[in-house]
């Protein structure tokens, strides 16, 4: 008997062995990176990173509501890390909408999700607002919404900003002080 599991662990590990099985930190999301691109109209251009380790960072470009660069905390990468799992994102073509012979929609809102997990890199664009899958506008709705929650620290004057919703409105507030990625309190070389 106890040979015959000790043979069976063996058996189990030199196929976890041969399959490339990576470790859970191999595995696990890394950095996630959402960007808004420009059009003939006023569609937002931004790209706003999540970085596992709780730092976000912001660039509005232009029809965003923040404009420069912009440091934050998030508190719960884990749900956005759960929630590109869930919505089935690495089963999603690399473009939307699929059009034929290569086509491609030349004047419409453009979203680029580029999600990094180990040493993979996957992205999924969307041009426009026709044959765009609910399971994406999802993902990026839950991301959009850490920059509309996010207490904001400009990078270049170091003053805290926050973007504030009001049922539709977008409002740029000063909030309480904050100091994003870089430590609080005395002593901490912040001057918020």
């Amino acid at each position: 008997m106890r040979n015959s599991l000790v043979r069976l662990s063996i058996a189990v590990l030199a196929v976890l062995t041969m399959s490339g099985a990576a470790s859970p930190s191999q595995d696990s999301i890394s950095k996630i990176t959402l960007q808004g691109f420009s059009c003939l109209g006023v569609c937002p251009e931004y790209t706003l990173t999540l970085n596992k380790d709780g730092c976000i960072q912001l660039h509005g470009v232009s029809n965003f509501a923040l404009i420069g660069h912009f440091t934050a905390t998030i508190y719960d990468f884990g749900y956005v890390a759960e929630s590109i799992e869930s919505h089935g994102f690495y089963s999603m073509p690399s473009t939307y909408p699929v059009m034929k012979n290569g086509e491609k929609i030349l004047d419409a809102a453009g979203t680029q999700l580029t999600v990094e997990k180990g040493v993979k890199s996957t992205t999924v664009s969307a041009w426009g607002n026709t044959g765009i899958p609910a399971s994406f506008r999802d993902l990026v709705n839950i991301i959009d919404g850490v920059a509309l929650t996010a207490y904001w620290i400009d990078d270049g004057t170091g003053h805290a900003v926050a973007t504030v919703h009001h049922g539709g409105d977008l409002e740029v507030e000063n909030p309480s002080p904050f100091c994003g990625c870089r430590p609080c309190g005395p002593g901490s070389g912040s001057s918020h």
